[in-house]
């Protein structure tokens, strides 16, 4: 079983849809060639380079990077993490299809795999920060790994999604992980208000005696 993160837009603006339609969708504007017709990763390259020439090769690499694996490595069982930007919390789906390709969209809407979503509105909190940290890699969509977080999360779908607890993740066993996710770029906006939200919402001990 892997894990992914899929964001739903830049601002959050399409997480509604997401729910609603139990669907996670790659959101490249003008991209709706069939992905599974393509051979290999240098073809999607041609094809991205093509349909977006005023980039630069490293971004259309970072795309063919996060692109390829939703038509291609993805599997049916797989889970995938959906942060809620306006509610602060999070969704975990597994994922139930195929991936599909709609080449009529509507635009940007062209490539979708459907999901059951098993964690609805979890808390950030629940999670490590360690995991909120994956979490906010600054990508559309990548495999999360780092810090065993396909088996903590995991444990975590066992009990009903309650928080994590430093003695539970000591006792996993270390799993090492080749992940391109290492080298993968937080927003640091999301993580500093993962941060500072706890901080602030702590009791205040001023004014007792």
């Amino acid at each position: 079983m892997a894990v992914w993160l899929i964001r739903a837009g830049e601002h959050g603006e399409y997480e509604d849809k997401f729910i609603r339609e139990k669907r996670v969708y790659v959101t490249w504007e003008y991209l709706s060639e069939d992905l599974k017709k393509l051979a290999s990763r240098s073809d999607l390259t041609a094809l991205l380079t093509k349909k977006y020439p005023d980039d630069k090769p490293n971004t259309i690499r970072n795309w063919v990077g996060q692109v390829w694996p939703f038509a291609h490595d993805m599997q049916k069982g797989d889970l995938v993490i959906l942060p809620i930007k306006s509610q602060r919390t999070i969704y975990v789906g597994e994922i139930t299809g195929d991936y599909i390709n709609e080449i009529k969209g509507p635009a940007p809407f062209y490539h979708w795999r459907s999901v059951k979503w098993i964690g609805e509105s979890i808390p950030r909190s629940n999670f490590g920060q360690d995991l909120l940290y994956s979490f906010g890699a600054f990508k559309t969509i990548c495999r999360i790994q780092r810090n065993n977080a396909e088996s903590r999360i995991a444990a975590m779908r066992a009990n009903g999604w309650k928080p994590e607890t430093i003695s539970s993740v000591a006792k996993m066993p270390s799993v090492a992980s080749d992940s391109d996710e290492i080298i993968t770029v937080p927003d640091l906006e999301e993580l500093a208000r993962d941060q500072i939200l706890p901080e602030l919402l702590k009791p205040s001990s001023r004014g007792m005696v």
